[in-house]
């Protein structure tokens, strides 16, 4: 491998650098090529070892772009700008209402869980209730929940 490595890395960050235009990510692709090479080495026989070698190069490049651009993006977007969270708003304002109109403990539980994030066993030290009734009340709650919501729509 090491004789390989001397051979080929400067094609890789060549071709690396080409892709990338940064020098510090076309060497960690020079590592990355490599280190994948001694772990998955082809079983097939390679005719063209450069033309081969710059393919596989190549592509890991624009695999790390695509995620590069894709993480950018995901940075870039507004959630709130999007039509559909615009369009959740009244299904929203009639599930705040739903949840005026059930149980306190029920709709305690609910929020603790879902909106939260706390689990049973969290909720259960806070309000000193049992395993079971928290279950029971998150339980209850969602279905008086739905029967709630159920008859804003009949209106």
């Amino acid at each position: 491998m090491g004789l390989l490595y001397q051979q080929w890395a400067h094609i890789v960050y060549a071709v690396s650098l080409k892709y990338l235009k940064n020098k510090d990510d076309a060497n960690d692709v020079v590592a990355e090529i490599f280190e994948k090479l001694l772990h998955h080495f082809p079983e097939e026989k390679i005719e063209n070892g450069p033309a081969w070698l710059h393919s596989v190069t190549k592509f890991h490049c624009l695999m790390k772009i695509r995620k590069r651009n894709a993480a950018f993006r995901q940075l870039q977007e507004d959630p709130w700008q999007e039509e559909g969270i615009h369009q959740m708003e009244p299904q929203l304002e009639a599930l705040e209402l739903a949840l005026l109109n059930i149980p306190e403990k029920q709709r305690h539980c609910l929020e603790q869980f879902f909106l939260m994030k706390k689990s049973y066993q969290i909720i259960s030290e806070e309000l000193g209730l049992t395993f079971n009734e928290i279950k029971s009340n998150i339980q209850n709650g969602k279905r008086n929940l739905r029967i709630q919501l159920e008859q804003q729509n009949e209106k």
